[in-house]
């Protein structure tokens, strides 16, 4: 089975990394991995937190705003991002996208108000936003820029934003399951606030679930999906996004430093980032070439290919085949704030957003993983090909 979603990036060699912690409990919190992790990063300041989510709330709260103040961010994202804005007693405020699923300048223009004091840039599935012109009409606006690159790391950003915030989630370029890394550039924003580092029993959590998710995606076929349900259910495996953040609330189990049992997760999968990437590429330039010409899909010509979205009025179709067949593709965002089930009044979203409403109605996400060869590439492409309603 093809997974586009399920620990994408995992390897064998990420398990061995996850055990050797796991064995390791004198070195859960504190260790050499937090300092190789931090020297990755280049900026003025670099902080090491849990989740995208806590590096953007603890950005907030630096500045020191009034409450109420608007934030804009783009739709066609993910709950996560309005969250931390909320718990920070601010306003989201969301601007539509234009075809590149990236924020779109002239809506930007529209959205500002004297009440806006931040501005957001997301470069969705690490395709690079209209950055250098974004900043330039938040500058105009005196408002301060952070750009989400929880899809793009390993992208040539060339920021001139504030700061830059990227993620180690389980699907993201590079992942430790949880995990964020905070990069400041601005050397008048002065982050003080210090963080705990969070429970053993959190870190071992996140520790099995690389060993749980390889037994389950290399067994799927031989009783791993029914073991998935199981842990599922029995929660032995952490959640992404809680019941809790879809309707506006804090993850209660977030908040944290990140320790340095996955720093040592994610700094196994640096060294591997940039063949990573050369791979999304490849196959990203395979489903440039093979799929039919009318399907529509993210129009880039700067990405990394996290995942490769395309939007078809037989969507549900295509996936439903492609599961037959072994191939688990993804879906974001097929609603303007992901994931499905989240309370729009509660994250202040009220459905404006056109471009976003129509994009998210039908996506589908073709996977670009390092597990994804030749023979799967062929096969995703004949499915589509087939059952699309462009053909």
């Amino acid at each position: 089975m093809i997974f586009t979603s399920l620990s994408p990036n995992l390897e064998i060699d990420d398990v061995l990394v996850a055990v050797k912690a796991l064995l390791n409990p004198f070195k859960y919190k504190r260790g050499n991995s937090l300092i190789t992790l931090e020297k990755y990063f280049k900026g003025n300041k670099v902080y090491l937190y849990d989740s995208g989510r806590t590096s953007l709330k603890i950005f907030l709260n630096a500045l020191n705003l009034s409450p109420g103040s608007e934030v804009l961010i783009q739709a066609f994202t993910c709950v996560a991002v309005p969250g931390p804005i909320l718990a920070s007693n601010l306003t989201p405020v969301y601007v539509d996208i234009d075809e590149t699923l990236t924020m779109d300048p002239s809506d930007l223009k529209k959205k500002i108000t004297k009440n806006s004091r931040v501005l957001i840039i997301q470069h969705t599935f690490g395709s690079l936003a209209k950055t250098k012109e974004l900043i330039q009409i938040a500058k105009e606006n005196n408002m301060f820029v952070i750009e989400d690159s929880a899809h793009a790391l390993g992208s040539n950003l060339n920021s001139q934003a504030d700061a830059i915030f990227y993620s180690f989630g389980r699907d993201k370029p590079i992942s430790s399951v949880f995990g964020s890394a905070l990069v400041v550039n601005n050397p008048n924003i002065k982050i003080t606030k210090k963080l705990d580092y969070p429970s053993n029993f959190w870190i071992i959590q996140q520790l099995v679930h690389p060993v749980i998710t390889f037994k389950i995606k290399v067994l799927y076929n031989f009783g791993g999906r029914f073991f998935f349900y199981l842990v599922k259910k029995t929660r032995l495996l952490s959640r992404s996004v809680e019941a809790d953040e879809k309707q506006g609330e804090e993850s209660r189990y977030l908040g944290k430093a990140l320790p340095n049992a996955l720093a040592s997760l994610a700094v196994n999968q640096l060294k591997k980032l940039e063949k990573f990437n050369a791979h999304r590429t490849f196959c990203a330039n395979y489903y440039d070439k093979h799929l039919l010409k009318g399907i529509t899909r993210q129009k880039t010509t700067n990405s990394i290919y996290l995942r490769y979205w395309i939007s078809d009025e037989n969507s549900d179709v295509i996936y439903n085949e492609c599961k037959k067949r072994g191939v688990l593709l993804g879906s974001w965002y097929n609603t303007p704030i992901a994931p499905e089930g989240v309370n729009y009044k509660k994250v202040n979203y009220s459905r404006n957003c056109l471009t976003a409403e129509r994009l998210s109605k039908n996506s589908l996400n073709l996977p670009t993983h390092i597990s994804v060869k030749e023979k799967h590439l062929r096969k995703i492409v004949k499915i589509v090909n087939e059952y699309s309603a462009n053909k």
